[in-house]
């Protein structure tokens, strides 16, 4: 049995209580929502990296790199908000800082979102994007086991099912997969206990509006979907790049995350894993100077440390 009261860990108690939860579980409310979020969850560019815009095959990218001296790795990233909502720079304040200290080329696409374009349209643009990271590499001296692909939430989910096509189109691989609190597998909408509980951030009823506009015209919890369309659903797991998976204890999305480790393993499969207790969803974005916040993304940044200098 989950416990009926989630406790927050004290160096986020304050701040999360203090958030206000936007009503995604309201679908005729999603157009008016997409605008607030997008606007509340905007960060800034770290200093020492510069920006620009460019597009690839139609898919606005929005770029980070450092400054001074000659990039020497790139990074895929992608933005989270459900599917439904969200954009680059979002992610912008931790994608600079791992384009400045991993001395990094990163890029975060604007790909399109449900309801308007459903599954398959970011996994596209996903995969169209990686080719646009392929290019910029090779124009750039950059090597293949520098190259790694990252997400938070729903960009989680979606990095997780673009490692998977990747490696089932062949050619170069990604060296790395950094997955935040991804959203990875539909079938949570179903388990109507976690319905009851209150995840501070995002609760399974916003989780089902959001997996039902992705996945249009199949239902979340159907026996089968189509490939790519939710990561955790892969039955073979083996073969897929070394992966970084950051948990939040009390997050919604806490067992299919556990789940998606544990089978990750069991297939051979090269992953490190780091769980905060006491964490809701994007705890490290809402309580960035947090301790704990600052540590769980030190993890990942020092996970992707240790690949890239394994060349």
């Amino acid at each position: 049995m989950v416990n009926a009261v989630l406790k927050l860990h004290p160096e986020l108690e304050s701040t999360i209580k203090r958030t206000p939860r936007l009503p995604f579980h309201i679908p005729w409310l999603l157009k008016a929502i997409r605008p607030i979020f997008n606007l509340a969850a905007r960060t800034s560019c770290v200093r020492g990296v510069r920006t620009f815009e460019t597009s690839y095959q139609g898919i606005p990218l929005l770029v980070a790199q450092p400054k001074q001296g000659q990039v020497s790795a790139g990074i895929l990233w992608f933005h989270g908000g459900a599917h439904l909502a969200g954009r680059p720079d979002s992610v912008l304040e931790v994608a600079s800082r791992f384009a400045l200290e991993l001395n990094a080329v990163v890029a975060i696409p604007k790909y399109r979102l449900a309801p308007d374009y459903p599954f398959p349209a970011d996994i596209d643009d996903a995969f169209s994007s990686w080719q646009w990271l392929l290019e910029f590499a090779q124009q750039n001296d950059i090597a293949e086991t520098q190259l790694a692909i990252a997400g938070n939430s729903a960009g989680g989910g979606i990095a997780a099912s673009l490692a998977q096509r990747i490696q089932d189109a062949g050619g170069i691989q990604p060296a790395a997969q950094v997955l935040f609190y991804p959203m990875l597998d539909d079938r949570t909408v179903l388990d109507k206990e976690l319905s009851s509980l209150n995840h501070f951030v995002w609760n399974n009823q916003a989780n089902a509006v959001a997996w039902r506009s992705y996945l249009a015209p199949y239902q979340p919890g159907a026996d089968s979907l189509p490939e790519y369309a939710a990561p955790a659903r892969r039955q073979d797991l083996s073969g897929l790049p070394p992966m970084w998976l950051g948990v939040a204890g009390i997050d919604l999305f806490k067992d299919e995350c556990l789940d998606y480790i544990e089978r990750f393993q069991a297939a051979g499969g090269e992953c490190q894993s780091t769980l905060v207790e006491g964490a809701p969803h994007a705890f490290e974005v809402l309580v960035p100077k947090a301790p704990v916040s600052k540590a769980f993304v030190d993890s990942a940044l020092n996970f992707l440390k240790a690949k890239f200098s394994q060349e």
